[in-house]
């Protein structure tokens, strides 16, 4: 369902002013990629985008005449057979920044190529534009009320998807983190008679069995390849594969007793967990486990590993609100405010939106908070109860099949 028809604003209105751009396209044929263009802009919350149908810049003058019509920048587009030419003007400068043809296997991931490079340049950091975000959301038949999907969720445009239809209960999906072009993948937990395994799926809705253990198994985290952490039973787990003598090893991380939960990964390699109401790190190093300086109830948190941010939820006057601090446990910043309890927070890659699940009123939707604007939009319906978002890394393969 389109962002457009269920976002609503929950917080203050946005704090810096957006960017306007002026998106002309050459011919009404051009139309429907001038519309994906601004749709996947807009929902960003810095850009003010306008479709003009008109020509391209051919001098100084035609620039400048945008910036009198208080335009920050022009992006003008020419459709092609199987391509898209475009070009970035700087009104300001009256000059062009940046002008490429690009092309892929569809018009959409096309559009959101020429989306991501114009975000990049002008912001110097990558877009969300090539990402998904995995959830779980109930089964709405009345029937199966133990049941449960696995969806993935489009941060620009609001849609979803569902990947895998389970008749027990789903938890806590966590993406691979492999390098560019591997098979992308997820881990989910699934609660059976016996104990909760750890199942393996792809983005057909594929599944295998990573581990079918006794216990439970509840708490992802992959660094790359070779490198697994996992949770069984409330106890930390980390899993390495040696490549040269084809073999594995697990590695226990906590005792016994202590209830752990959530980990996730630093640049560093390193494991930034929760336990009974306090935040860890587990240094791998010194393989050592040392208690982050942050006061409060706490729990989920998230690392975003190229800046060695941690998000997470803390109770403040019993609502628990979304938190940040650095890789030490310092620079504490509160995030969200209001009504509605916010958990399960993960980073976008670039580290400027969060994802996570708000409960409210006997809702629980997955929301979006923009960090450049504090604007906080609902992307799930109210009537299906939704939750565990994790996002996806950038990646072409996750729009190539549509």
């Amino acid at each position: 369902m389109c962002a457009q028809e269920n976002s609503i604003k929950i917080t203050k209105p946005q704090a810096a002013q957006a960017f306007s751009l002026a998106l002309v396209y050459e011919n009404e044929t051009m139309r429907e990629d001038a519309s994906l263009l601004q749709k996947m802009l807009a929902s960003t919350g810095v850009f003010d985008v306008s479709c003009v149908c008109g020509s391209m810049p051919v001098c100084r003058k035609n620039i400048i005449d945008y910036m009198h019509k208080g335009f920050s920048a022009i992006l003008f587009i020419q459709a092609h057979k199987d391509h898209i030419s475009w070009r970035l003007y700087d009104t300001t400068q009256a000059e062009m920044l940046l002008g490429k043809t690009t092309g892929s296997s569809s018009r959409e991931l096309t559009a959101r190529l020429v989306a991501d490079a114009v975000y990049m340049h002008l912001f110097n950091h990558e877009s969300y534009f090539l990402t998904k975000i995995a959830y779980i959301k109930k089964s709405p038949t009345a029937r199966n009320k133990k049941g449960t999907e696995l969806a993935l969720l489009d941060p620009a445009d609001g849609t979803s998807r569902t990947i895998l239809k389970d008749t027990r209960t789903l938890v806590a999906p966590q993406w691979s983190r492999g390098k560019q072009g591997k098979k992308i993948w997820l881990s989910v937990s699934e609660f059976t008679p016996s104990n909760v395994r750890l199942l393996g799926t792809d983005l057909q809705g594929h599944t295998w069995s990573i581990i079918d253990n006794e216990g439970t198994y509840v708490g992802t985290a992959q660094q790359d390849d070779a490198t697994f952490v996992y949770v069984r039973s409330g106890v930390l787990w980390l899993y390495t594969f040696d490549k040269i003598t084809k073999k594995g090893k697990h590695t226990r991380l906590t005792k016994k007793g202590q209830i752990c939960g959530c980990p996730s990964l630093l640049q560093s390699g390193d494991i930034v967990y929760s336990c009974q109401g306090k935040i860890y790190r587990y240094d791998r190093q010194t393989q050592t486990n040392n208690l982050l300086p942050i006061s409060g109830n706490c729990l989920a948190p998230d690392a975003h590993a190229p800046s060695n941010r941690i998000i997470f939820s803390r109770s403040v006057n019993g609502v628990l609100q979304l938190h940040s601090v650095d890789a030490q446990g310092n620079n504490l910043k509160q995030i969200t405010h209001g009504p509605g309890n916010k958990v399960d927070a993960c980073w976008s890659p670039c580290g400027n939106y969060i994802a996570y699940t708000r409960c409210a009123q006997n809702q629980e939707q997955i929301a979006l908070f923009n960090c450049l604007n504090g604007v906080e939009r609902i992307l799930t319906p109210e009537h299906q109860l939704c939750g565990y978002p994790s996002w996806s890394a950038s990646d072409m393969s996750l729009y190539a099949f549509n």
